[in-house]
This record gives C-alpha cells, sequence and structure tokens, in this order.
C-alpha cells in the first residue's frame, strides 16, 4: 500500500508543476546579434571599440591550468602553447 501512495503523490505533484514556455529569439541584423529584439551588450565600449551587436566568447580553461612545463619557459608570455 505505501508503494501505492508515494506513486500518487508523485504523480500528483508532477502533474501539478507548471510548465514555463520560453521565448527566447535570436536573431542577426547586418553584422549584429540580437537577443529578443535587444542588441547585445547594448551600448557598451571595450579599449574604445563599440562591442553592441557582437558575441563576446573567453578563453577560461588558461585561468584554470598552470603550465607546469618549463622546458618551455623561455617563450614570451601565452607563447607557451
Amino acid at each position: 500500500m505505501e508503494i501505492r501512495h508515494l506513486i500518487l503523490a508523485a504523480v500528483f505533484l508532477l502533474a501539478s508543476c507548471s510548465v514555463q514556455e520560453r521565448n527566447t529569439v535570436v536573431s542577426v541584423r547586418g553584422n549584429q546579434f540580437f537577443i529578443n529584439g535587444e542588441p547585445t551588450c547594448r551600448g557598451r565600449y571595450w579599449k574604445g571599440n563599440k562591442i553592441e551587436g557582437l558575441l563576446l566568447n573567453s578563453r577560461m580553461v588558461q585561468g584554470i591550468f598552470d603550465d607546469l612545463n618549463h622546458s618551455n619557459s623561455f617563450l614570451p608570455r601565452g607563447f607557451n602553447t
């Protein structure tokens, strides 16, 4: 009888959960990207360059791992791949 009650409770919980519909729209106009009609990075500049409408990325792996290979330590910083 306990399993029956557990299944009934699980069905009730699942049925009562509301599913929210997502309506994200990504578009490209000219050379700019828009999310839900708004340009990405609206009104932003980086080092004097307009970045509005750009998709920015980040290479975080280099921030996580330390280079323990001392054989290439003579290379300029950033060239020790």
